[in-house]
């Protein structure tokens, strides 16, 4: 009887036993985390707007910023970004994505698209221009388009690699109206003409007009 109710304390108190080491463990892992190592964050300034970043958040948004921050001891970051994106950049980097309020503020102002590539180039946030080319491809490129039609939309600020690595094919498509099938140019192509007519008379812009000549 005895070594019975022995036997039954000694497994009671190694229960217990491990059940103190879990909430020990369990401790010691939130005052790593919250006091003694807390995630630390980085200054970003941008246009004289001070606001505070997680690391591995302003690491993973841009590249060119992670490269600095390898440089910078002060971990204190300062970017100039075009005034008309300022906010939108802010926010992508505050929180690493475009979220939808940022989508939503892209379709509805696609004149931005022009300065948005162009900076999230020159800041390597692949994270963006990710997100940004997957809106530009939404309804067969209807955003695309609609965002062609700024002057902007031209080699110095969307560089013709990026078009042709980013966007489908230029090319005509089967419609019909009225019971008569017909070819149109699809948006796609309709933004690369844009694109050319907005372009420099650089070798290569010439020689792609000369290609599009009698398109329509």
């Amino acid at each position: 009887m005895w070594n019975e109710e022995n036997t039954k304390l000694s497994k009671l108190r190694i229960k217990q036993t491990i059940q103190k080491s879990r909430i020990m463990e369990e401790l010691k892992w939130l005052v790593d985390r919250d006091h003694l190592n807390p995630e630390k964050k980085i200054s970003i300034i941008v246009n004289e707007k001070a606001f505070d970043v997680p690391e591995n958040i302003i690491k993973a948004s841009s590249e060119t910023v992670k490269l600095m921050m390898e440089g910078d001891t002060t971990a204190q970051i300062s970017l100039e970004i075009e005034e008309e994106v300022e906010t939108l950049f802010i926010r992508y980097l505050a929180i690493g994505r475009l979220d939808d309020i940022c989508k939503s503020a892209i379709k509805e102002n696609p004149t931005l698209v022009p300065t948005l590539i162009r900076e999230g180039l020159r800041l390597q946030a692949d994270v963006l221009m990710k997100s940004l080319v997957e809106i530009l491809n939404e309804d067969a490129g209807e955003l695309l388009f609609a965002a062609s039609t700024n002057e902007q939309f031209c080699e110095d600020f969307v560089p013709f690699a990026f078009f042709v690595n980013n966007f489908p094919s230029p090319n005509l498509e089967k419609e019909e109206s009225f019971g008569r099938k017909y070819m149109r140019p699809s948006k796609t192509l309709r933004a690369f003409d844009n694109w050319l007519a907005n372009s420099s008379s650089r070798p290569l812009h010439q020689f792609l007009k000369e290609l599009r000549k009698g398109a329509y």
